[in-house]
């Protein structure tokens, strides 16, 4: 499968995504995003943003910033957000969003890492495929 931010990828020494990262259906996943949908940062990795940021990080730190943030399930994905924004404040939402979107993926969508705290997990996308096109808005991050 090639990934969204191949050319990317093949820059880094470590292999990215890792092995273990598979593909799957999941029904019910969230992603914060920003007021309109047509924004170009809801979709965008971390690494597409401010690429400098990342320049003398690891390649497990870059290739983690090359994937899309999502969560398995709304309350985490609030409770995640509401702990950075007690240390960022209201510039949280400029940076990060101020919405949450709920969609799904299938196999076809990419590679996910593991669920972690939050149900947090990293989707690296394939190519070609919009990760916008199955997501709408679901609620307000507005603590």
């Amino acid at each position: 499968m090639e990934l969204e931010f191949q050319d990317n990828y093949d820059l880094l020494k470590e292999k990215c995504p890792p092995k273990d990262y598979k593909s799957q259906n999941m029904d019910e996943v969230y992603r914060w995003i920003f007021e309109d949908m047509e924004d170009t940062r809801n979709f965008q990795s971390q690494h597409d943003r401010n690429p400098k940021r990342f320049q003398f990080k690891s390649d497990t730190e870059k290739c983690k910033a090359l994937a899309l943030s999502m969560f398995n399930n709304f309350e985490g994905a609030k409770a995640r957000f509401a702990e950075i924004a007690e240390d960022m404040g209201e510039k949280t939402y400029q940076i990060l969003g101020n919405k949450v979107a709920k969609g799904h993926i299938t196999t076809e969508c990419g590679l996910n890492g593991r669920i972690e705290k939050h149900g947090h997990f990293t989707h690296h996308p394939a190519k070609g495929i919009p990760s916008k096109a199955t997501f709408t808005i679901f609620d307000n991050l507005k603590l």
